[in-house]
């Protein structure tokens, strides 16, 4: 199966199948399982809303550095297809900024995302929560007490435990497109266990 060659359609579908597993296991709280999905897809094919979703992973998991930068690689590929997915990146890259005490730039990317959908009341509420922080946090001592005070990340799962969920998950076979692996090198270290 190594020399089979998948056409762009066939991994673009079978990344999309992928995500949508994710979707399935965040929607379940298998945060795990679903980063596992959605890591998946990203190897078979990078698309915006796999690595979207990966952030959002990283956010519940309190890696708030991988989800700023999921975020933004999300933001950086320029692919997505509906205003309400870039203000979900912005807003998720909003959120991770705040909590890694990036005011300015959590500010920045609050205000795209309320252009982008201004009826999200979370949307809303993070940009006052925003506001707040940075209007109370000003100094760097008060910033350094604030880093203190923010959730710490989740413990890190070893490399057989992560291999055993892969396992779990039945997936068969990944091919991984050339361009893609270029991407890996850089996506792949932020996730590493």
């Amino acid at each position: 199966m190594e020399d089979e060659k998948l056409s762009e359609m066939e991994m673009l579908l079978t990344a999309t199948d992928l995500k949508e597993k994710g979707n399935a296991e965040f929607k379940e709280g298998d945060i795990t399982r679903a980063q596992i999905f959605y890591s998946s897809s990203i190897s078979t094919f990078p698309t915006p809303d796999a690595m979207n979703n990966l952030a959002a992973c990283a956010l519940r998991q309190n890696r708030f550095d991988v989800a700023e930068s999921f975020a933004t690689k999300a933001l950086d590929i320029d692919l997505f297809n509906k205003p309400q997915s870039i203000a979900k990146a912005h807003y998720r890259r909003a959120l991770a900024r705040l909590h890694l005490a990036k005011f300015k730039e959590a500010h920045e990317d609050v205000v795209l995302a309320k252009q982008l959908n201004p009826s999200d009341a979370s949307i809303s509420e993070l940009s006052e929560r925003i506001e707040s922080v940075s209007a109370t946090v000003k100094s760097q001592d008060d910033i350094a007490n604030f880093l203190k005070e923010q959730p710490q990340a989740d413990v890190k799962m070893s490399f057989t435990e992560a291999f055993n969920k892969i396992e779990e998950l039945d997936i068969a076979y990944i091919r991984i497109p050339e361009p893609a692996l270029s991407s890996m090198k850089t996506l792949l270290p932020l996730y590493s266990y």
